[in-house]
């Protein structure tokens, strides 16, 4: 059997030292070396590392209220609903993960202690970590453990992405372990846990509905939501019996400003503390006031694509996906639409994904060229051109790339008519509809391994396979084998296989553009912890 033991905690990360009005893209990694991923002898018994926080010389806040800028609601604090960009400030506000990630994307215990897989790889014994309070002052068990996985199957989107685990033959071992039982190989099981928030049984029975939980779940986070003012502001205080310790500020209050001057004004005035997902102009007016720092970014996976429904009868055709994908202008989408607070992609993964190959950033066949495009719509029995439909939710960002997109059409023969809804009808027709023709949506990953995504979130790809009867088969055996692979640089190698593949014979979305995540920090602020593409705020301190 394989065993797996933690040696480090896991919100001992990388931590950004923030220093002048430079960015802090490539802070030096201070994190410890990640646990040990080999087998150990069936007989040997590794001692789990020391779990508690050296008690000297910890720093004491000079300012004990931290004010966050973000631009939404989140409406609900579900897991899922808070483990994306827009949201993603809450995220380690709310919730605490059974894994998490460090800064170089592996897989670190957190809410689990050590795991030990069965020798087929085909469960796996968590052994959790113990006296875990949840907010209300119980005692976290796995049986909580437990429910929160069936809970969020069933009440997030996130939820598809458990489909491997077998709950009717999953079972409580003991108050501090818990056996999942799988119902097939999964070489990335851990990245299903890090959407999952844990939550407690009996305050979720207890709520009237799903609905009502969410707005104030009962988890086991650092930080408590103590009061919500809708469109206005969150404020949260410090958890003093959280399992890592207390945290270093007592309140954080998370402000919702949508106009970025505003929050640039307040910025400069002193009246917040960290500005979220600037524009690069916006990020560059924050580092140029006087001690404020910068942080850039770009995740393993939040990019916005132009999706295809194959059954529309041009788009089945390759050629014209092609002609699509050469008649596009990323470059200048990245300029007129995300105010360069992105950058072009040339491949179905991003850039920081793993499994990437960098081949494409020089071999990639679909680059800007209006002539070509109009060739192979030519090839393709559209030399006269074609009229087709996109669906564009109320972002504003897309709704400008769907206006440039508009454009850039016309000029290769292309006549495109957009078609605007709010953001749940724009997905409530792809995934249930096939009355469209291509679609603008995002896509965001923080587990450093996008197989689920592209099984799902990447163009709802179900529709593209089952429309595909020759290539469809071969999208879908590709995230078989790489789902079941356990071999990490096997794994890799099928990644790039994948690539090659949908690059040449697929294209059922157009690579577009893969974002870069601004932010600027008052620069008195320490300690934040950023180890994917959330932050943590348990050692945060003002100096």
């Amino acid at each position: 059997m394989k065993k797996f033991l933690a040696v480090l905690l896991c919100l001992v990360m990388t931590v950004a030292a923030f220093s002048g009005c430079t960015s802090t893209n490539d802070p030096a990694d201070q994190t410890a070396a990640p646990a040990d991923q080999t087998a150990a002898p069936a007989d040997q018994t590794a001692a789990p590392a020391d779990q508690t926080p050296a008690p000297d010389a910890e720093p004491v806040s000079s300012q004990d209220t931290l004010v966050i800028v973000t631009n939404g609601d989140p409406g609900r604090l579900r897991s899922d609903t808070i483990n994306n960009l827009a949201n993603m400030t809450y995220n380690r506000l709310i919730y605490d993960y059974l894994f998490t990630r460090n800064s170089k994307g592996e897989y670190v215990p957190c809410l689990c202690e050590e795991y030990q897989l069965d020798a087929d790889n085909l469960g796996v014994t968590l052994k959790l970590r113990e006296g875990v309070k949840f907010h209300d002052g119980n005692i976290m068990t796995a049986d909580d453990v437990l429910a929160s996985l069936v809970y969020g199957k069933q009440d997030t989107s996130s939820g598809s992405q458990l489909d491997f685990i077998d709950f009717d033959n999953s079972k409580v071992v003991d108050a501090n372990t818990l056996y999942l039982k799988f119902n097939r190989l999964n070489g990335v099981w851990q990245s299903a846990f890090l959407a999952i928030g844990i939550i407690e049984k009996s305050a979720y029975e207890a709520a009237a509905s799903a609905d009502e939980f969410y707005l104030d779940p009962m988890t086991t986070s650092a930080y408590v939501l103590d009061s919500w003012v809708s469109g206005d502001n969150l404020t949260f205080k410090a958890f003093p019996d959280h399992w890592y310790g207390a945290p270093k500020i007592e309140t954080i209050v998370v402000r919702i400003i949508s106009e970025s001057s505003v929050a640039l004004m307040e910025l400069q005035t002193g009246g917040v503390d960290v500005l979220f997902n600037l524009s690069l102009e916006n990020y560059n007016s924050a580092c140029g006031i006087e001690g404020v720092v910068g942080y850039d970014k770009q995740p393993s996976t939040v990019s916005v694509f132009l999706g295809c429904n194959l059954k529309n009868e041009a788009l089945s055709k390759l050629e014209v996906r092609q002609a699509i994908a050469c008649a596009i202008d990323w470059d200048a989408i990245c300029s007129g639409a995300f105010d360069n607070a992105a950058v072009s992609c040339c491949s179905p993964l991003g850039a920081n994904a793993f499994g990437y190959d960098a081949k494409w950033e020089t071999e990639y066949p679909y680059t800007y060229n209006p002539e070509k495009a109009k060739e192979l719509l030519a090839q393709a029995g559209y030399a006269n051109g074609l009229s087709l439909r996109v669906l564009v939710d109320e972002t504003p960002s897309r709704q400008l790339m769907a206006e440039q997109l508009y454009n850039m059409f016309a000029e290769v023969g292309i006549t495109l008519e957009i078609q605007k809804y709010d953001l749940a009808t724009t997905n409530d027709i792809v995934a249930n509809s096939d009355d469209y023709d291509l679609y603008i949506r995002g896509a965001y990953n923080n587990s450093g391994d996008i197989v689920t995504f592209l099984a799902t979130s990447m163009g709802f790809t179900a529709i593209n396979v089952e429309a595909d009867t020759v290539k469809g088969p071969e999208y879908t055996d590709y995230l078989d084998r790489i789902s079941k692979e356990m071999d990490t640089a096997a794994r890799a190698q099928l990644y790039k296989d994948f690539q090659q593949a949908f690059i040449d014979d697929m294209m059922y979305w157009i690579p577009g553009v893969q974002m870069t995540i601004y932010a600027a920090f008052d620069s008195n602020l320490a300690d934040v912890e950023m180890p994917g593409e959330y932050w943590v705020w348990n050692n945060a301190y003002f100096k």
